[in-house]
């Protein structure tokens, strides 16, 4: 028989199933129940059919209220719900023509009073306690009078906390609801409603940490159905809302058949395909009676008749024969079989491990024939469509997959046959099979300046779909198989990480790994070149004496031969090498290690072609070094016959090679002082090699411009007075003086040159010099240097200045310049000051230290545009003092005696008192001085510290205390 509609989409894929299965092994035949199975068979109780209820407005006692809903999905309701508080009057005569027109009544019995829903004039406790048990009669009595059985859902939803007799509300236990609907149960059966069909219905559990209902449930003898309300209220809801609420009625109520009381799908455009899910669901349930759909506008408007696109898929669904209206619950079902419980998989989907299967659960007749289920095993490319499938030949409980499914999902479908037509139902999509891989070969590690370059192994271990590489126990994202190379960044130079790497099984659901193989690794910067030095048929090269942080020896190659080496090797020598045969060498910093094999840099390299002694070039003359501040400027000598470039090392490690066209070359980045050793060669380059000849070799130091010097011309002589602080690292002074070169030490403090030529220009240069080359310097800075320009007009020598002490100071008061004198030139114990113009009358000398004697010099300087002349220095000492404290004064008749203080300034040699016209110097041990003849007079007193000498006198002397007296 065909099958059509819904029902052939419900029987999933039947027609092409049917094809896929052909030659399938056919299971052993299966009786069919005309009831669901756990209930037997009773017209009311456990019916042939499924019930298919409504619940709409105007229930029980409008006879025409099920009229839209009918033409709506074409079933007249065999059951009809509606609500009834604790205060309502059984209508008897309304449920008597529900009952003769073939429906089931179903009265919700709600104990609250629906006007007043937040109230509780019904509690449970009083419930149990009888409190109402006059009323329960008197509605019994109607029920009992009812020619018909009548269903009585009391108090559903009881798990909820949105009413009165909920969970937790009121303070309400399971206990009191258990309590409350067996009194109720008890005092309407005694009361004679034996015809009473009893519903317990708990609400779906579908919140995010669903409740147990067992402790509400009041047990077999107080319930003929347990059923559940359950509302498509998101368009995200499926069948599967109903999996965890019938699984506890499995364990609460096996034996007691399931009626979902309350059910419906919100309004929107998913609703037809969810009506069809949700219907196909509901008769998937093993034990299912009946359901009844909530037609009325609540939360949602939930009226199918509203809605004809939802209700033609309603209609569709219900044309199943499992399905039964009013009349009709009871008729024989004969019909192909429905999938109740899909076949399932057991076991774990790798290769070599046994995967078990079943063959679902079935909702056949005995009317529709017997019952046959063939299974078979497929292998398929997709998880989600059965389309991608593909059958194998095996069709037996028990499957074993091999390496060929490595990646493959298995799927078993199980076709029901009986003599109505055919079904398949598929299992679930195990995961994709997988298998351990072998451990794989170690990679090649090459360290790089920050990151490391992985090369995985060339060969892949079987079943393997992707590497898994770990860094410090951290793994990447695996990598396919087909990757060759994988760089690891943003890595630390000299830092030694552990690196593992595993072989991985891996699909959309699931991987498996194999055993790792570990290493560690380094990150590095690229190596200097070595300095590879070829004479005939032999090479020598010296690897760098600076290797990348982190390194722990050297690989070299030259050709075929490979040396490890240590960081601080000496030169390897390699001979017999082909003439004319470009050779070419590798040099690789080694790091880590995987497996007994180190990790290596990056490679430097080159190609150079052997060649005779006679074809390189000769040694080059020393080249001139010039010292900067942190750099040497190498300024290149002619290039040898035969040399293309030069070859330049700095303490062994050669620079990048030079072509001889250019005239110079900065090392930079260097450390003032510090002596380097330089090395420079001839170098032949080609297209393919490169031989370097002999080389020189000295030192330099780098070094900041020195200071210039103090030049002092007298007639045809200058006295050059060479800087006190000498450039670190220097060894000597390079002087030139017109044509004149001296190489001085460099703790020469003057240096004189003779017999120059008056009114002629004057070049001098002064160069700071460090190391040595072929007896020469080494390096010389760049020259501090000027002119000038000897000149017969000599300044006199000046008289003494006046030198006044002060308080940590020293006043010098200029004499009249001599005849040509432009400046004066002041010196402090041998230092020069700033020439001072003469038309200034004093100098201050400050920052000195009282009591100390200074060595002080004066001389008149002739100065021109392009020259200065120094005449002949007047010398003498001098002291800074504080002003001394003033004498006592005891004027006697015409005598006055004059006491002189105790204490004297520090460095003071002598007193110079001055009384009237008369002074006198006094030795410091003074104590006092008389003088006469004053008498009528007004009389002035002075009185000096003296100290130092110049030219005979005081060098010397302090500011005057003074004052005057009457003789």
């Amino acid at each position: 028989m065909a099958i059509t509609g819904t029902w052939a989409r419900l029987a999933v894929l039947a027609t092409a199933a049917a094809v896929l299965l052909s030659g399938g092994a056919l299971l052993p035949a299966v009786s069919a129940q005309a009831a669901p199975p756990g209930c037997t068979h009773d017209a009311v109780v456990c019916p042939s059919r499924v019930y298919v209820g409504a619940s709409v407005p105007g229930l029980p006692s409008d006879p025409n209220a099920t009229a839209a809903f009918t033409a709506a999905t074409g079933v007249d309701p065999s059951v009809v719900l509606f609500f009834a508080g604790l205060n309502y009057q059984v209508d008897r005569e309304a449920l008597q023509r529900l009952v003769d027109d073939d429906r089931l009544p179903m009265m919700t019995w709600e104990p609250y009073d629906s006007t007043q829903p937040t109230a509780n004039p019904y509690p449970l406790s009083r419930i149990a306690a009888g409190d109402f048990d006059a009323y329960l009669r008197q509605q019994a009595s109607r029920i009992a009078a009812v020619d018909g059985p009548v269903a009585i859902r009391f108090a559903h939803e009881m798990n909820g906390n949105w009413y009165p007799w909920g969970a937790g509300v009121n303070g309400n236990t399971p206990a009191d609801y258990v309590a409350a609907y067996r009194h109720v149960h008890d005092v309407v059966t005694g009361a004679g409603a034996t015809n009473a069909v009893w519903v317990w219905a708990p609400n779906v559990v579908d919140w995010p940490t669903p409740g147990d209902v067992g402790p509400y449930y009041p047990g077999d003898a107080y319930v003929d159905w347990a059923g559940f309300d359950a509302y498509f209220d998101d368009t995200n809801d499926t069948a599967r809302l109903f999996a965890a609420t019938v699984g506890q009625l499995d364990r609460v109520a096996p034996a007691k058949p399931i009626y979902v009381a309350e059910t419906a799908v919100l309004p929107g455009s998913t609703r037809p395909a969810m009506i069809l899910d949700q219907v196909a669901g509901l008769l998937a349930i093993p034990r299912l009676v009946g359901f009844t759909w909530f037609d009325h506008p609540s939360r949602h408007d939930w009226r199918i008749e509203n809605d004809p696109t939802a209700a033609a898929a309603l209609r569709e669904a219900l044309t199943s024969p499992y399905f039964g209206g009013a009349g009709h619950v009871d008729d024989p079902v004969v019909a192909p079989p429905v999938a109740m419980g899909p076949p399932w998989i057991t076991g774990t989907a790798h290769v070599g491990q046994t995967l078990a299967s079943s063959t679902g659960s079935w909702r056949a007749t005995a009317e529709s024939g017997a019952l046959t289920l063939a299974r078979r095993w497929y292998r398929c490319t997709d998880p989600v469509s059965p389309s991608s499938c593909v059958a194998t030949a095996y069709t037996g409980g028990g499957f074993v997959p091999g390496s060929g499914y490595v990646g493959a999902f298995l799927r078993v479908a199980v076709t029901a046959s009986n003599d109505v037509g055919s079904v398949v139902a598929w299992s679930a999509p195990t995961q994709a099979v997988l298998m351990t891989p072998a451990t794989p070969a170690a990679p090649t590690v090459e360290g790089y300046s920050g990151a490391l370059k992985i090369v995985f192994p060339r060969t892949v271990p079987t079943g393997a779909t992707h590497w898994r590489l770990s860094i410090d126990g951290a793994p990447k994202q695996l990598i396919p198989v087909s990757t060759t190379t994988y760089w690891l960044t943003g890595l630390s130079n000299g830092t030694s990480y552990d690196l593992s790497l595993a072989a991985v099984s891996a699909s959309s659901t699931g991987a498996l790994s194999s055993a790792v193989t570990t290493g560690t690794a380094v990150p590095m910067a690229f190596p200097w070149n070595p300095s590879v030095s070829v004479t005939g048929t032999t090479v020598t090269v010296q690897v760098p004496r600076t290797a990348p942080t982190g390194a722990t020896g050297w690989r070299l190659t030259v050709g075929t031969a490979i040396r490890d080496l240590p960081l601080d090797a000496r030169p390897e020598v390699f001979t017999g090498l082909p003439p004319g045969v470009a050779t070419p060498w590798t040099l690789r910093a080694l790091a880590g290690g995987w497996n007994g094999q180190p990790g290596t840099s990056q490679a430097a390299s080159g190609i150079f072609t052997p060649v005779t002694s006679e074809q390189l070039p000769a040694s080059p003359v020393v080249p001139f070094v010039e010292a900067r501040d942190g750099a040497l400027r190498v300024v290149f000598p002619p290039a040898p016959a035969r040399a293309t470039h030069w070859q330049l090392t700095v303490d062994g490690v050669a620079k990048q090679l030079i072509p001889v066209g250019r005239a110079d070359y900065w090392l930079t980045g260097l450390t003032n002082g510090r002596s380097y050793t330089i090395g420079l060669a001839g170098a032949v380059v080609t297209a393919t090699a490169s031989a370097t000849g002999p080389a020189t070799s000295g030192t330099a130091a780098p070094m900041p411009a020195p200071w210039n010097p103090v030049v002092t011309v007298v007639d045809t002589t200058a006295t050059v007075t060479l800087p006190r602080t000498v450039p670190v690292g220097a060894t000597g002074w390079q002087l030139t003086v017109g044509d004149v070169t001296r190489i001085l030490p460099v703790g020469t403090t003057t240096s004189q040159f003779t017999g120059l030529v008056p009114g002629a220009a004057t070049r001098w240069e002064l160069r700071a010099v460090a190391g040595t080359w072929n007896g020469q310097s080494g390096s010389v800075t760049p020259a501090a240097s000027g002119t000038f320009t000897p000149a017969s007009v000599v300044p006199g020598q000046p008289a003494a200045p006046l030198v006044e002490a002060r308080d940590g100071a020293l006043r010098v008061v200029f004499p009249s310049p001599p005849a040509d004198a432009t400046h004066w030139r002041l010196t402090v114990d041998g230092v020069a000051r700033q020439l001072v113009g003469i038309d200034r009358a004093d100098y201050w000398l400050t920052g000195m230290t009282n009591g100390r004697s200074y060595s002080l010099s004066l001389a008149a300087v002739h100065m021109s545009s392009s020259a200065s002349t120094t005449g002949p220095a007047t010398t003498g000492t001098a002291v800074p003092m504080p002003a001394p404290y003033a004498p006592w004064i005891s004027v006697r008749s015409s005598t006055a005696t004059v006491q002189l203080p105790r204490v004297a300034p520090t460095g003071a040699t002598a007193w110079r008192l001055t009384v009237g016209g008369v002074t006198r110097d006094l030795p410091i041990g003074t104590v006092m001085s008389e003088f006469t003849s004053l008498s009528g007079q007004v009389v002035s007193w002075e009185l000096r510290a003296v100290a130092g000498i110049w030219a005979g006198g005081p060098g010397s002397t302090t500011p005057a205390v003074s004052g005057t007296f009457t003789g």
